[in-house]
């Protein structure tokens, strides 16, 4: 949690778990970005899984 409790703070690791890139949003943008996130998430597992299944099925 943020030292200012208004603002939400994201915290993405780097090279070692002392390091990292720190975000400091507020709360309307937060909850924007973990939108777009979940949904380019969710793509990408889609994605990943049609080439799983394109590639059990195709023809050899």
């Amino acid at each position: 949690m943020s030292e200012q409790p208004e603002f939400v703070v994201s915290k993405v690791p780097l090279d070692t778990p002392d390091t990292y890139f720190e975000t400091v949003m507020e709360p309307d943008e937060a909850i924007e970005y973990a939108a777009q996130l979940v949904n380019d998430a969710l793509r990408a597992k889609r994605m990943r899984e049609t080439n799983q299944w394109l590639a059990k099925h195709q023809k050899k």
